[in-house]
């Protein structure tokens, strides 16, 4: 979806405000790293204007070959650095990787995903509270695993089409070919390592009936897995419930349908 600051260009004029606005993408993908003493700006090589809202857990980096998967680095910013000399803390250089407490990390430096990063539209104007970046919707790579899926069901784990479809992305990535045979969970994965933050987890869990059981088993984070948290995030976990797999219909949907009691989903 293409997204710039030209009349026309996908965004929005906000009430009492004359410029265009984006999308919040890559605010709510971005650290608020500003708290952290020493980066105490935003700038265009951190991402710009961060929230802090929605990064990768420690269960989809784990998925990574860390020496061969170039996704690992490619995909996600792991680490943010000193670049202000006079914000420098007390022995620290630039160019140090940036710290700091674990009441703080989550928010302000945890790693994020780089498909939203945008060093670029906003490099005139780091502190701009959204984004012209272009977002992905749809692209070759999630073809291919598609098509992967598709010749497994047909034809087996051992299928030709299956595994030369899912090296496609896999081995593009520089990890060692694929020879089979190929499981669900290694696809599952795959589109994980692929295609995350391009809104295909959810409807992808749905579709195969595996929501209930991966959310329960993978969602939020534990200080087990990343100790620099403060405590365990797992409330998706502990919480999900049957009903969760669908959304509840707005009220105004159901006001739009000209009859009483038209029924609510199960649960709201």
């Amino acid at each position: 979806m293409q997204f710039s600051p030209a009349i026309g260009g996908g965004g929005f004029i906000p009430e009492g405000e004359t410029d265009l606005t984006g999308h919040r993408m890559s605010l709510i993908c971005t650290p608020n790293y500003k708290k952290v003493d020493g980066l105490g700006k935003f700038r265009s090589e951190h991402g710009g204007y961060g929230w802090g809202r929605v990064y990768p857990n420690s269960y989809l980096l784990s998925l990574y070959d860390q020496q061969k998967d170039t996704r690992y680095e490619g995909y996600f910013k792991h680490e943010w650095y000193y670049l202000d000399k006079d914000l420098l803390p007390e022995e620290k250089n630039l160019g140090d990787v940036a710290t700091t407490t674990t009441a703080l990390y989550l928010e302000c430096l945890h790693p994020c995903t780089l498909k939203y990063f945008d060093r670029w539209t906003n490099a005139d104007l780091p502190s701009r509270r959204s984004s012209f970046k272009d977002i992905i919707i749809y692209r070759l790579a999630e073809t291919y695993l598609i098509a992967a899926e598709a010749y497994f069901y047909k034809e087996g784990g051992s299928s030709t089409k299956a595994i030369q479809y899912y090296n496609e992305t896999w081995q593009r990535a520089g990890n060692d070919r694929f020879n089979g045979p190929l499981t669900l969970d290694i696809l599952v994965d795959e589109y994980a390592r692929e295609l995350n933050f391009e809104g295909v987890r959810w409807p992808l869990l749905k579709r195969l009936g595996l929501l209930e059981e991966r959310v329960k088993l993978h969602a939020g984070d534990k200080v087990a897995d990343d100790p620099r948290l403060n405590k365990d995030y797992i409330e998706a976990r502990e919480n999900f419930q049957s009903y969760h797999w669908y959304w509840p219909i707005p009220q105004s949907e159901i006001d739009q349908m000209g009859k009483e009691n038209f029924p609510q989903n199960e649960g709201y």
